[in-house]
This record gives structure tokens, sequence and C-alpha cells, in this order.
């Protein structure tokens, strides 16, 4: 019986069948292809400037090398943990929390102007929703008579000027406000600092700064850098409810705005902007 139990503890293992070089190249590939759809879905690829498809292709073909390397698992890793990442922000109710952290808002009071912050606009010159709901805030700000003047903040040639939805936002008012436009800007501190010119030269002390809810508390801290009273009154939020986020949609798109607006923190105070 001895002698049995040695001859079979003596047998050689069956080795498992090895996964040949392109399955395990098109093991990498899959697996990159669904951590970059994952980070997509976040906005992060965007946020960085890596939103091109061909940065998703590069990310996939090096989780595909890694695959062929004994770094293998690393490749699962990436996948795994993008996978977990994007059903935790989903599912959970973390992000009205965060959100909360990135918003400052005041109740208007009488001030010497109303400063909109820009945003983009498309090829046929209209604004984008975002740019469009701030403009139609600080025209109800000037319709319900707490300053006299509204600044503009404008883009760059590259942005065609919003004129008819100007006009449009404008005719709606009992009497055209007086408008005072400066640009172009790139960020929102040579907004602070072209606004805080336009403020010196007409004696301005305190402005009424619209922006988006998300962008307002990071907003205000650049505009006071520049010695101006500012009350923050941030237009709605429309993309998502900044309360209670029901849908993972909505959660997805939330954390996008935070990861940019920390982003931005970040790279401001590197720069001595807050």
């Amino acid at each position: 019986m001895n002698e049995h139990y040695t001859e079979r503890e003596q047998r050689p293992r069956r080795r498992q069948p090895r996964t040949s070089p392109l399955g395990r190249f098109l093991e990498g590939f899959t697996l990159g292809f669904l951590a970059w759809t994952g980070l997509l879905r976040l906005g992060i690829p965007h946020t960085l400037g890596l939103g091109k498809p061909s940065v998703m292709l590069i990310f996939a073909l090096l989780l595909a090398l890694l695959s062929l390397s004994r770094r293998r698992r690393y490749a699962w890793w990436a996948a795994g943990f993008t996978t977990v990442l994007v059903l935790i922000i989903g599912y959970t109710p973390m992000m009205p929390r965060l959100m909360k952290s990135l918003v400052l808002t005041a109740p208007p009071q009488k001030a010497d102007a109303i400063v909109v912050l820009s945003s983009s606009t498309n090829a046929e010159g209209r604004m984008s929703l975002e740019a469009l709901d701030r403009l139609i805030q600080g025209a109800s700000l000037y319709r319900q008579g707490y300053a006299p003047a509204i600044v503009l903040t404008e883009l760059d040639d590259s942005y065609p000027e919003p004129k008819k939805d100007l006009d449009t936002v404008f005719g709606l008012l009992p009497n055209r406000p007086y408008i005072v436009s400066v640009g172009p800007v790139h960020s929102t501190a040579d907004e602070a600092k072209l606004v805080s010119k336009a403020a010196e030269e007409r004696n301005w002390k305190k402005i009424l700064l619209v922006t988006s809810p998300t962008h307002s508390k990071r907003a205000t801290r650049i505009f006071e850098k520049q010695k101006l009273e500012v009350v923050s009154v941030p237009c709605p939020e429309r993309k998502f409810t900044m309360s209670s986020m029901k849908k993972p949609v909505e959660r997805w798109d939330a954390f996008h705005r935070y990861f940019y607006e920390k982003l931005a923190w970040f790279t401001g105070r590197v720069r001595r902007q807050l």
C-alpha cells in the first residue's frame, strides 16, 4: 500500500494548458479597452486632455503588451480597479456630499456690477447650456435691480461670438444694461485680472459673481485675490441635482466636475492663484 501511494505521489502533475501569446495579447487589449471606457465614463481622460480615441488605443496596447510579460496580473488589476471605482461612484451616496465642498452661494445684494463668467460656444456661435444658464442668471439679477452693469468675459477667436443668444436674452429685459466686455480669456485667473482692471477704471468695489455652482467657490477665491469684494450668486445646475443624485449617470457626471475642480484647485495653488 505504501509503495502504491508513493508511486501516485511521484507522478508528475498535469499542467494546465497555457494561453497562447495571441490570446494573452487580446486579453490585455480587451482589459485595456474596458478600463479606459470606465475612465471615460468618469470624465478623467477628458479632464487630463487625453480624451482622443488614439490615446485609448495606446492604453489598450500597453496593457496588451503587459499581458505578454510576467506582470500580466497588473492588466487585470487596472481593469478591476476602474470597475470598482465606477460602481462605487455610481451606486453610493458619496457624490452629493463631495459636491457641496465646491459650492459657495450667498443671497444677492446691491453691487456695482454683475460679472458673468464665460463658457464655450459651438461652431454656429450658440452658447453651451452652462454658458446660457450663467447669462440668464446675470440678466435676472440685473432685472431685479441688484446692479446697473453686466460684465461679460469673452473667449478667444476660436470660439465664435454668441451674438444671437446675447441679443435674445438681453432683448427680454425692459432696457438693455450697460455691458462691459473683457477678453480674450483662457482661464478663471485671466477673467479675474481683466475684471479687476475694468473695476479699477470705473471705481467699482463690489461685484456679484455668476458662474456654475461647482465652479463658484474656486472662482470666488481667485477674484478675491484681486482685492475685489465678491458676492457669489451661482446659476442653477441642470445636469444633475446637487442635493440628491438618484441616478448613477448623475453621479458619474458629478464626479467629472468634481475631479476637474479638484485638479484646478491643485494647479491654482501651485500657480499661487488661490
